[in-house]
């Protein structure tokens, strides 16, 4: 199991994690954060994004 569809985007419920969506705090974080282009697929994300996104939680 994977913990997101790669083939969604944040807005279309790519995380897979039970309590994380885009219609909980972690959605208005994630959306409103200005990093994320929240509707463009995960697959599309550059290593840059995906490694802010996952990981470091920095600024790009």
């Amino acid at each position: 199991m994977s913990v997101y569809d790669d083939s969604k985007s944040l807005n279309e419920g790519a995380l897979a994690i039970p309590g994380y969506s885009m219609d909980g705090w972690y959605g208005r974080i994630y959306g409103g954060c200005g990093y994320f282009d929240a509707d463009k697929p995960i697959r599309k994300y550059t290593k840059s994004e995906l490694h802010l996104r996952w990981v470091s939680g920095r600024e790009p």
